[in-house]
């Protein structure tokens, strides 16, 4: 399957329970994606991907307690601890005017409003909120995905406040 044809959603945090239940920690606390009868593709370091269906999910204070079809107990489920979480992006809601998803603009030129390139977008941090990072003339800015600091998002370009960056 095509890279961009997947969209990582979150992480497997732990098993829950006996009975081969998993905690996903979604990256988007409302999403809807996690639901029964979605087909996630589950990614570990140095484990074969894996392609499951999704037979209960239920949403917890922590995340999203999920049962996988073929997951029968304890021992099945911590093999997936760390597992990230990636749907297929036809299975995900249209998005909204001006929404955008992580994964579409890595690799996006980082620029000012005066034009000046301050970089590319070469992933994300989760704290309290998304934090943008940014490679550019042999070192990394972090800048937090918040409204002030980034101005303008496509996937070509992010148009960044670069006067706010100094005060990170």
């Amino acid at each position: 399957m095509e890279p961009k044809s997947l969209v990582e959603i979150g992480v497997i945090l732990r098993p829950h329970g006996v009975h081969g239940e998993v905690l996903i920690r979604p990256y988007n606390p409302d999403t809807e994606a996690i639901a029964e009868g979605v087909t996630v593709f589950l990614c570990a370091q140095g484990q074969q991907d894996q392609c499951m269906v999704i037979t209960r999910a239920k949403k917890v204070q922590k995340g999203i307690i999920v049962r996988l079809e073929g997951v029968k107990d304890r021992d099945q489920a911590t093999m997936l601890r760390g597992s990230k979480v990636f749907v297929r992006r036809e299975d995900l809601k249209p998005l909204e005017e001006g929404e955008f998803y992580l994964c579409d603009i890595v690799g996006a030129c980082v620029k000012s409003p005066s034009g000046k390139r301050i970089g590319t977008v070469k992933g994300f941090l989760k704290g309290a909120t998304e934090i943008m990072i940014v490679e550019g003339d042999g070192e990394e800015v972090l800048v937090p995905l918040v409204e002030g600091f980034v101005l303008q998002v496509s996937k070509e370009f992010v148009l960044v406040d670069d006067s706010m960056l100094e005060m990170v």
